[in-house]
């Protein structure tokens, strides 16, 4: 009798157990997939059924909750992981993969990149993984990489998002990596309805989409047109890529069939990157930046924790909102901006250290010493002076350059007609997807994943039905300055992050758009400071991001907005800022969301969604609790 030692048998028991797992739409409960598809229609009233709100609003949950920036049909697929035992980190993931499926590859990719925060109850410990871009070993002239407007493989990076996947799954992951894949790939295989939102950004990025035979074969129709309206979009080949990845690993698209053709698709644009920048890639796990504020343990980028620091000794939260007061909004804004002066600014470059140095000696621009509450008092205290304002309207030149710059390639697309065009708004439109999911056991995972660049770039390109986007476009600058084959990101300076009080995570937050280093300052500062709960803190006005440099801040004014005579005090203050009526023609916001662990112990969540929320597909951000 064949005798199977016990660790052997249960080992098998558990695996077998896990691929019991049913993940798949095509096993959710009766009615609720058809439901998703009537409300991405527009189809009124049939929200409610499924405990599922559009941005702007909230829900509670008791064992789970799913929150994230878009793709209504990809938080079902996380509360499904939960609901058969999936932890936080499984939940996310599972989220996200969906997510690229639904956006067809547009705000995010497969050849995208990963940012993830997650808490661990069991051992209360909170640790980040970068699977960002890696820069391209080969590459040794960054700054004449083409900017943005002109299509060209030197900008396509070293993708990190299918390897984040993986390693993120691998260390907080209870569910088969396989199950996790299931959702996407029945959504790639079966499709999903054709809504105006998804068909209006196909018609706006037609020149990219179509530009290739590889665009062409995914989007147009036998008779050359884009799917209509109600039509059901599929990707097959997609779907097989995913069957591929989920059996056989992201070594897949890492050394396998899908990197072959990756790198020789890429060099054939004049792309630099090879079989080794894939090969070698991996992830990093680290121990994220941490402060205390206002007794909650925030663990996130640097540049967010000094603006929350900057904000706490500010006094936020120690009366009315900052919203009510013109100085105190004026100062939150200031604060906010803080970035911008000593860097990084938006194009991850800053002045000279030299420069900075020079006209505040006492402020420390060492990593190490940047994000400390020492220095965040000294960098508080300069922040009234003379020098400060020299510094702050340097920084402001450097960024209006660099944008009259992308502005001038960008204009016509290629016809390149105007000598000095305007700065336009959407001349770095990156996009993003923000996920915050706790599970039954206090376990949260908070990640953004992200072309970062415009909606499926400006190249045109896809391996597979990966979309392939070009983030070198605009980051000529970082690119330069941290060398060839380093992670493009060191840290984020807004989402993701996690905030935890007495051990229990209370905070988790995504943020999307062009204003998404504000939002989540704002959104964060509402949460942390004035400790309002979820939905009432997602209700507060929030300003948008000074983008593009050179032209006034344009605040949209009315119901959820700040009032006009509050924004005409700020300008008055001294911050070139007016008020719009009409939302369309106020600067890009964004979408904030957070969910977490109320003082009842009621798991609750909320989304503030700005003007940029257009321009997410399907721009439903929903939160789903249970």
């Amino acid at each position: 009798m064949l005798r199977i030692p016990l660790t052997i048998f249960l080992s098998l028991f558990v695996n077998a157990a896990l691929a019991e797992k049913d993940l798949s739409p095509a096993s959710w409960p009766d009615g609720v997939l058809q439901a998703y598809h009537d409300q991405m229609m527009g189809e009124p009233g049939l929200a409610a059924k499924l405990k599922a709100t559009s941005a702007g609003f909230e829900t509670h949950g008791r064992e789970g909750i799913v929150a994230t920036t878009s793709g209504p049909l990809a938080v079902q697929a996380g509360i499904e992981t939960l609901r058969q035992g999936g932890t936080a980190m499984d939940a996310a993931l599972t989220v996200a993969l969906a997510q690229v499926v639904l956006h067809a590859g547009g705000a995010t990719s497969f050849a995208g990149q990963l940012l993830v925060v997650y808490f661990d109850s069991a051992n209360k410990n909170v640790e980040a993984l970068n699977a960002s871009y890696a820069t391209v070993l080969g590459e040794d002239d960054p700054l004449t990489i083409p900017v943005y407007g002109n299509p060209s493989g030197r900008a396509v990076l070293t993708p990190g998002f299918m390897a984040g996947v993986e390693e993120a799954h691998g260390r907080y992951g209870a569910l088969s990596f396989s199950s996790l894949f299931e959702p996407a790939i029945y959504f790639a295989k079966e499709g999903f309805p054709v809504s105006a939102g998804f068909r209006g950004l196909l018609e706006n990025r037609k020149q990219v989409v179509t530009r290739l035979p590889s665009g062409r074969a995914i989007f147009l129709n036998d008779d050359g047109e884009f799917p209509a309206i109600g039509s059901t979009f599929r990707q097959p080949v997609v779907a097989a890529l995913l069957s591929n990845v989920a059996t056989q690993g992201a070594d897949y698209m890492y050394k396998g069939p899908w990197a072959e053709k990756f790198v020789t698709a890429v060099r054939k644009h004049e792309g630099k990157i090879s079989k080794q920048d894939l090969a070698d890639y991996r992830p990093d796990w680290n121990q994220p930046l941490h402060a205390n504020i206002n007794g909650h343990d925030v663990y996130g980028g640097g540049g967010l924790l000094e603006v929350l620091r900057l904000a706490e000794i500010a006094g936020m939260g120690e009366s009315q909102h900052y919203s009510q007061d013109a100085k105190q909004t004026y100062e939150m804004i200031k604060i906010s901006r803080v970035g911008q002066v000593l860097g990084p600014n938006l194009a991850g470059d800053s002045l000279s250290p030299e420069i900075i140095n020079k006209a505040l000696p006492d402020i420390s621009l060492e990593p190490s010493l940047r994000y400390t509450d020492e220095n965040a008092a000294k960098v508080y205290q300069a922040m009234s002076t003379p020098a400060w304002a020299e510094i702050e309207q340097k920084a402001d030149v450097l960024a209006i350059e660099q944008a009259k710059t992308v502005a001038k390639l960008i204009a016509g697309f290629g016809e390149r007609k105007k000598e000095e065009p305007e700065i336009d708004e959407n001349a770095r439109p990156d996009h993003t997807a923000g996920i915050v999911v706790v599970d039954s056991k206090g376990n949260m995972a908070a990640l953004v994943h992200s072309v970062t660049s415009a909606i499926w770039g400006e190249l045109g390109l896809f391996v597979d039905g990966v979309s392939v986007v070009d983030p070198g476009a605009f980051s000529q600058f970082n690119i330069n300055r941290i060398g060839p084959g380093q992670k493009l990101l060191e840290s984020s300076p807004g989402c993701p992050a996690i905030a935890l009080r007495d051990g229990v995570a209370t905070a988790g937050c995504g943020a999307v758009g062009a204003s998404y280093d504000t939002f989540a300052h704002q959104g964060l500062v509402n949460l942390l400071l004035y400790e309002l709960p979820h939905q009432e803190a997602a209700l507060q006005p929030m300003f948008r991001k000074n983008w593009p440099p050179g032209v006034p801040l344009r605040q949209p004014q009315g119901e959820g907005e700040f009032e006009a005579d509050i924004i005409k005090a700020v300008r008055d203050l001294g911050i070139d800022i007016t008020s719009v009526e009409d939302p369309d023609q106020a600067t890009h916001g964004s979408v904030f969301v957070g969910a977490g662990t109320a003082r009842s112990g009621q798991l609750e969540g909320g989304i503030t969604s700005g003007t940029h929320a257009k321009y997410i597909l399907d721009s439903t951000g929903l939160i789903q609790g249970y």
